[in-house]
């Protein structure tokens, strides 16, 4: 979001964090930002467990259990949009250039219990219509972990919880691709792979979207529920887990080292 005041150029960027009852909304422009707060109450839930964000065509979305909001810019204020598939407890999401990708968390099933999964949504935006497809699973079936973009396609997912609470210490490099068949096939059918997300199956089934994983070097430490950024070809892992102490934030991995090619 760009604007002009005389002769300066001021540049807004914006993202979103989250706690139990809180979506903060931060705006940075040139070298100042600020903070809006919007209460758990506003999204008319209880708490934001299951609640997470992600970009799609630098449109800032929020999804809170079904329901996903897009922040208007213009307006200033959240728009509902229609519901997806599942309420996903812990679950993280990473943004891509093709789209958004929505892994792991535990899902509620018909009778209400959470299962932990390992499924992988692609969200994808065209016009004013948000489409959802398969794009295969994780390594591993994981919550609290995190994914972070390292380039228009690619993404470094690591740390997480599993079925038994136990934290990860796994690191995975993720590369969304689709296979040339479907691309071909797409081609000559547009809009076939995909459903928009309200309709009666949210889901398209057989999108040819993958991931491509690669396993690299484990983490020093188990982490979850953590904050990862991807900065000057280093990957920074920063607290998770129930205690960290200042001197446990740390760099835990190079790309350099990785040999991902």
């Amino acid at each position: 979001n760009t604007s002009m005041t005389g002769d300066i150029e001021i540049k807004s960027r914006y993202g979103i964090a989250i706690n139990t009852d809180t979506v903060f909304l931060i705006s940075v422009e040139n070298d100042n930002f600020t903070i809006q707060h919007y209460p758990c109450k506003e999204f008319g839930v209880k708490d934001l467990d299951s609640s997470y964000s992600f970009q799609l065509k630098k449109q800032i979305f929020l999804c809170v259990e079904k329901t996903l909001f897009g922040f208007h810019r213009e307006k200033q204020k959240w728009i509902r949009f229609k519901r997806m598939d599942a309420v996903r407890f812990g679950a993280t999401c990473v943004s891509l250039k093709e789209g958004a990708i929505v892994s792991g968390g535990q899902k509620t099933n018909d009778s209400g219990a959470r299962e932990l999964s390992s499924s992988c949504i692609l969200l994808r935006q065209e016009g004013k219509k948000i489409f959802a497809c398969t794009a295969g699973n994780l390594p591993v079936k994981v919550r609290y972990h995190t994914m972070t973009a390292v380039s228009d396609d690619s993404f470094m997912m690591c740390g997480g919880m599993d079925s038994k609470g136990h934290e990860s210490n796994e690191v995975f490099f993720g590369t969304l691709k689709k296979s040339p068949s479907r691309i071909q096939e797409d081609e000559n059918n547009p809009g076939a792979s995909t459903t928009a997300i309200g309709n009666k199956d949210p889901i398209g089934r057989n999108s040819g979207w993958y991931i491509a994983w690669k396993k690299l070097p484990n983490m020093w430490e188990w982490r979850s529920n953590h904050c990862a950024m991807f900065l000057k070809e280093q990957f920074y892992v920063f607290g998770g887990g129930p205690k960290r102490a200042g001197s446990e934030h740390r760099k835990e991995l190079s790309l350099k080292h990785c040999e991902i090619g």
